[in-house]
């Protein structure tokens, strides 16, 4: 017998309210994960942020724009003071560069990697440095098997990908794409970065600009602040600006580094304390839903020390504020720095 209209509804409402509850279920798990990493007015999953918490940012694309909020002199993003002494690992002989180092090695003694691994137990996170010394050609690796997610670090990432499409073309950027590289870098606006991530044809092309810049491990995310990364792999970037035999030309990594050492001051916090003279760095940073909302706190950049260039990235997870991330990202420059330029 036919089922009369009122038979087939009744049928059909249970499974129609379940689809209902699963894609709504759906939505609002994705929007918590990615923008958890937000200010706190629009964060799916409200935390209770300190003062150092207050510049969370976004990492990719959101269901709305809102424009940049302009940095506020009373809430600095910066780390609590710590004693030099704690804060200076013990000089270590030079030695000659190994040709494969291992995922936690060093090319400049062991006391570095030693420290580092202390340093990583001490504050219950989850730390990974590598480092290059350009002078001398010590290296530094530690934890370098560990991926982790990019947050605003990803923007140089970025920029690279559009000055190589650019060169490509026989072209010179133009004043708008300046003006969004500019404040990408400078300030760290994500919707500038989100206009160039869509320029250069979104994951698909940052991973072909990876690809030639000679990054091994990244795995490019359609929301790009969620792309998975090594240290490793951004000292790759980081070689991108300062090589030679980079794929950039002079002219597009005096560029892109003439940006990085002018970010903006509540921003110059990570790498550079573990050199001297203009801090040359990008930052990144991101409360992380799935971990319990602890942090991301990443670290890239160039620094000079005892005469010595050196290329630095440090990332780190699972930490209990953005505070101690920024904590733990400076001890550990210092570390790895101090231990290939003694």
């Amino acid at each position: 017998m036919a089922e009369n209209r009122a038979q087939r509804l009744r049928r059909f409402v249970p499974f129609g309210l379940a689809t209902i509850v699963l894609v709504v279920t759906g939505i609002f798990a994705y929007r918590g994960f990615v923008l958890t990493a937000s200010e706190p007015a629009v964060s799916l999953t409200p935390l209770a942020p300190t003062p150092s918490q207050a510049s969370s940012e976004t990492v990719g694309p959101t269901p709305t724009r809102s424009p940049t909020p302009t940095p506020t002199p009373s809430a600095p993003v910066s780390p609590a003071p710590t004693a030099s002494a704690a804060r200076t690992p013990t000089p270590t002989p030079r030695t000659t560069p190994s040709a494969n180092p291992s995922p936690s090695s060093s090319t400049g003694g062991s006391t570095g990697t030693a420290a580092l691994a202390t340093l990583d137990a001490a504050y219950n996170a989850t730390l990974s440095v590598s480092a290059l010394d350009l002078t001398t050609g010590g290296s530094l690796t530690y934890n370098s098997v560990n991926s982790f997610y990019t947050a605003s670090i990803a923007k140089v990432d970025i920029v690279e990908a559009l000055l190589l499409r650019a060169q490509d073309r026989g072209r010179s950027l133009t004043s708008t794409e300046k003006r969004l590289v500019s404040a990408a870098i400078t300030v760290s606006d994500n919707d500038a970065a989100q206009d160039l991530f869509e320029e250069i044809g979104q994951a698909a092309g940052l991973t072909a600009a990876n690809k030639r810049l000679g990054l091994t491990s990244t795995v490019v995310s359609s929301a790009w602040g969620l792309t998975r990364t090594s240290a490793t792999d951004q000292v790759a970037i980081l070689r991108g600006l300062t090589s030679t035999s980079s794929p950039l030309n002079s002219a597009s990594r005096s560029y892109l580094m003439g940006l990085m050492s002018s970010v903006e001051a509540d921003q110059r916090w990570g790498v550079p304390a573990a050199g001297t003279g203009t801090p040359i760095v990008k930052n990144g940073w991101l409360p992380v839903t799935r971990d319990g909302g602890a942090w991301e706190v990443n670290s890239i950049g160039v620094v000079t020390s005892s005469g010595d260039k050196v290329l630095v990235a440090v990332l780190t997870r699972k930490g209990t504020s953005m505070t101690s991330g920024i904590q733990l990202v400076e001890k550990a420059a210092e570390i790895a720095v101090a231990s290939l330029t003694a």
